[in-house]
């Protein structure tokens, strides 16, 4: 194996304390940097791609137009990633999914059997699996399929999410849409008997079902657009498998799934509001075709079905748009809780609770701050006005305020409990808007989510997460880097399972040069 490029605290990377006096639950961080032979575009997939100690790391990116993978993997001795693998990437390959970091709904302990996850690629008549033991031919094509990507070659990949689990098995299943409908690929083993007895590993063989979610059709004067559909993975009777739901013209409709790992062809309907929508707004055309009309806009949209209040019966979270001209937008998310009767789940007409802020709510992210399975609220919100228009045109940035939602034990109301202020920057140059860092991640292995920030362009403020009400502690630690301009490129992820995330950073078109071949991993000591 090559030897990767290490900085410790060195040069460009140097993690400095920002603050004199150290104390008990201050973080001293490492960082190793490695540098791929190409630059990255595509967010570092984690997993056990190979049955070494850790997760391997794969990078995919270009160079001179080509696509490219680099798999990196923990040297026992050294202790640090170095390049296990690289490989070019064939033009013919438009889109990768993986397993590895796959949401098992139902029963949770089945993603845990698997022994090794797995990179797919698509085509348009293939699901092609990467197989990185295999020293000859580690792309092996693995299914036929059908879909509407009808694509005979690509210049670039996009991240695909057509990998899912659908019946609790220890393998992979798919899931294309087609023209006619939702394709779902389950697998199936075909020497059952070898596997119960832990023989030789089976063969997998995928049967083919389609469901009636069409896409989204288009017809424009010279084209005609196809849109997948949104659609969920729910437990909606409480078997503990996985049904498929959808909304469609205010109904919510359901597909059970059997323990055979089929889903019934006819659909259930779940009364929900009738307003709720399974498209954005923006997606949503007049009939004459147009777009909705802004001055006098109201539009809630499905964004997800999720567990948010720890009772282990699925939730609707519903966004709420309004706006009566481009400057006089806002916008809400309205979470239903889902209750059992007869066995079904179902949800009452109006929201459960709704999460509001001043001004304009950007994305949300549902997360369990304290270990205790309900889930607290992080979201972003700014401003839309003609004086901040003005502002942010003088000085190319714009306040954005971080706000944490946390629950009530006992009625499930959302209270914001934590407010701090990042910058949200943007060049009129360029036309492109930088994003800052916000994220939450357990550096320190305590069960509590440190709280990360951007503090400029290479700085990170980070607060310590605490048990008790407060959540985080009220002084924050700062350390030194190059940051991305684009904060998503900042992740976590807990790469040798010792219950301490890392942080992984990679660099974009808007940043440095020099950066773009490389990923930054930070660990705490």
């Amino acid at each position: 194996m090559l030897k990767i490029r290490t900085v410790r605290n060195l040069l460009a990377l140097i993690l400095v304390f920002a603050t004199m006096n150290a104390r008990s639950q201050d973080l001293t961080l490492n960082s190793q940097t490695i540098s791929a032979p190409f630059s990255i575009s595509q967010e570092p997939l984690r997993g056990n791609f190979l049955p070494n100690p850790g997760k391997e790391i794969i990078l995919i990116g270009e160079k001179e137009g080509r696509g490219q993978l680099a798999i990196f993997a923990v040297d026992t001795r050294s202790g640090e990633y170095e390049l296990y693998r690289h490989l070019p990437i064939d033009a013919s390959y438009f889109a990768f999914d993986s397993d590895a970091e796959l949401k098992v709904v139902g029963k949770s302990s089945i993603a845990a059997q698997r022994p090794l996850h797995r990179l797919y690629f698509l085509t348009s008549t293939e699901i092609i699996e990467l197989q990185p033991e295999q020293a000859e031919q580690p792309f092996q094509p693995l299914l036929k399929v059908q879909s509407i990507f009808i694509k005979q070659s690509s210049n670039y990949l996009k991240r695909g999410n057509f990998v899912r689990y659908l019946n609790h098995d220890r393998h992979p299943d798919f899931a294309l849409a087609d023209f006619n409908g939702l394709n779902l690929y389950v697998s199936s083993p075909l020497q059952a008997q070898g596997e119960a007895k832990g023989e030789a590993p089976v063969d997998i063989g995928y049967e083919r079902q389609q469901l009636p979610i069409t896409p989204v059709v288009e017809v424009f004067e010279s084209s005609v657009s196809y849109t997948r559909r949104k659609w969920f993975l729910a437990d909606m009777n409480q078997d503990q498998l996985a049904d498929i739901a959808w909304v469609d013209d205010g109904k919510l409709l359901v597909y059970l799934a059997s323990p055979l790992g089929e889903f019934s062809s006819q659909a259930q309907q779940v009364n929900i509001n009738s307003r709720i929508s399974g498209q954005n707004w923006w997606d949503t055309r007049n009939a004459d075709g147009s777009n909705l009309d802004q001055s006098n806009l109201d539009h809630q949209n499905l964004e997800s079905m999720d567990d948010i209040n720890g009772d282990g019966i699925v939730d609707l979270v519903v966004r709420h748009s309004t706006s009566s001209g481009v400057l006089d937008r806002s916008n809400d998310y309205q979470v239903f809780f889902g209750q059992v009767s007869d066995g079904s789940v179902s949800f009452q007409q109006q929201p459960s609770t709704v999460l509001a802020s001043d001004g304009t709510v950007g994305d949300i992210q549902f997360i369990d701050l304290n270990r205790d399975a309900r889930q607290e609220v992080l979201m972003s919100s700014f401003d839309i006005s003609v004086s901040q228009i003005i502002g942010a045109l003088l000085s190319g940035s714009v306040d954005q305020d971080v706000l944490i939602y946390v629950q009530d034990a006992s009625s499930g109301a959302f209270r914001k409990s934590i407010s701090k202020e990042v910058e949200l920057t943007f060049s009129l140059s360029t036309g492109k808007s930088g994003a800052p860092i916000v994220k939450l991640a357990d550096l320190n292995g305590d069960g509590y989510k440190e709280l990360i920030l951007s503090a400029d362009e290479n700085k990170l403020k980070i607060y310590a997460g605490v048990n008790g009400d407060k959540y985080i502690t009220n002084r924050a630690q700062r350390f030194s880097l190059p940051l991305p301009q684009n904060g998503v490129f900042l992740t976590s992820d807990d790469l040798n399972d010792d219950g301490k995330e890392e942080l992984l950073v990679r660099y974009g078109d808007e940043d440095d040069a020099q950066y773009h071949d490389d990923l930054v991993i930070i660990s705490a000591k």
